[in-house]
């Protein structure tokens, strides 16, 4: 078994907002491997959103929350984060079209997505057509 392969399949699984974001960072530590600090990174998050994701649910069932304006809230902080992402794309010496190719293939399958099946259903349909743009990913 070629551990750098389900390595990848680990990480593409637990690919979070977040782990994406310090990923496509580009801070790797000077004294780390790249491959180490992604993987590590990856773990860590997932471990975070697991161990939140259990203390919510916990904390949901004794505290009262008022979630009102939380829709808003998350699409604001996913808009900071697209936008840093953009613009640090812009700067890491890569063409434009390599650098961006993630971002608009996401937004424009997304949106394909969106017009085939409705709003109700289009989150899942439009992860699926970027399936194969990752694993050509792990096949590089």
């Amino acid at each position: 078994v070629d551990t750098a392969r389900v390595f990848d399949f680990f990480r593409i699984d637990v690919d979070l907002d977040e782990t994406y974001s310090l990923v496509c960072d580009g801070h790797v530590p000077a004294d780390v491997e790249p491959e180490a600090y992604y993987l590590a990174v990856s773990a860590l998050d997932q471990l975070y959103w697991v161990m939140g994701s259990v203390l919510g649910v916990l904390l949901g069932q004794i505290l009262p929350w008022d979630l009102t304006g939380i829709d808003f809230a998350m699409t604001a902080l996913f808009v900071v984060i697209a936008t840093e992402q953009w613009e640090n794309a812009s700067k890491n010496g890569k063409p434009w079209l390599t650098a961006h190719l993630p971002a608009l293939l996401g937004f424009g399958l997304t949106v394909c997505s969106l017009l085939l099946v409705g709003s109700h259903k289009f989150l899942l349909l439009s992860m699926g057509f970027t399936l194969p743009y990752f694993m050509e990913l792990i096949r590089l």
